[in-house]
Order: C-alpha cells, then sequence, then structure tokens
C-alpha cells in the first residue's frame, strides 16, 4: 500500500518562472531519493499537489510542505492508503494554469477568480481526475 495526499496552499508570493524550476529541481531530486511520486499544479499562487509514496516518507514530506515559508493556508484534500500509484513515471509532474483554463473541466464550473481555488475542499476528487488526464496523456514524457 501506498499513502497518497492530495493538498491545497497558497503561495505567500508570486512564483516566476525561475522560482517554479528551482521548486521542481529540489522536489524532483528529494522525491527520487524518497521514492516518493506526484504531481503538482500551480494557479495563479495556489499550489495544489498530489504526492504519494511509503506512508513515513509522505508523512515527513507533508509535515515538510506545511512548513515550507514559501506556501500558507495548507489544506488537506484528501489523504488515503491506496494499492498502485497514480503517477507512478513522474518524480513529480508540472502544469501551470490560469484561472480561466479551469472553468471548462468537470468539478471546476464555480472558480470564477483565483480566491474560489480556496474553496477546493469539496473538489478533491475533480482535481485529482484532472491531473490523472493529464497524466494519462502525457505519460512518459518529462513534465
Amino acid at each position: 500500500m501506498f499513502r497518497q495526499v492530495l493538498y491545497h496552499s497558497r503561495a505567500t508570493r508570486e512564483m516566476r518562472a525561475e522560482d517554479l524550476r528551482g521548486l521542481l529541481a529540489q522536489a524532483r531530486d528529494l522525491n527520487q531519493t524518497h521514492d516518493v511520486t506526484g504531481f503538482l499544479f500551480y494557479i495563479e499562487r495556489h499550489f495544489i499537489q498530489c504526492i504519494e509514496g511509503a506512508q513515513a516518507d509522505i508523512g515527513q514530506l507533508v509535515d515538510n510542505i506545511r512548513a515550507d515559508a514559501r506556501n500558507t493556508a495548507f489544506s488537506i484534500l484528501f489523504d488515503r492508503d491506496v494499492p498502485t500509484r497514480a503517477f507512478i513515471d513522474w518524480a513529480m509532474g508540472y502544469r501551470a494554469f490560469a484561472v480561466d483554463d479551469l472553468r471548462d473541466e468537470p468539478g471546476f464550473h464555480n472558480i470564477h477568480r483565483a480566491e474560489d481555488l480556496d474553496a477546493l475542499a469539496t473538489a478533491g476528487n475533480a482535481v485529482f481526475d484532472l491531473m490523472r488526464s493529464f497524466y494519462a496523456a502525457n505519460a512518459g514524457r518529462g513534465f
């Protein structure tokens, strides 16, 4: 069994492309070391991330992310045990969106501005499904 956590948080400041590249490089290195896989969305100062791996590794990673000064308002959308990984090929997949990009996606019709992402607690499965569909279309490519 693997532990899978989907969370939402807000960036404490706007993340420039080079900030995000640095964050992703660090995450991918650490994730490979600890056999963690996952996917990160960045949407107008909001992080939505799914991480999966061994219980202890994910627990420590959640604690580290929660304490990271680059984000605030950390909230877990789901925390569950799963028999297989959803993002097995990716140490950390990544996709940036604008809020307008999400409106046509199932489960996101009520997102009209970035602040609406704070109410994602009821949309965990819609977020996960969007991540999985992007993964399915891009598996084997380095995202």
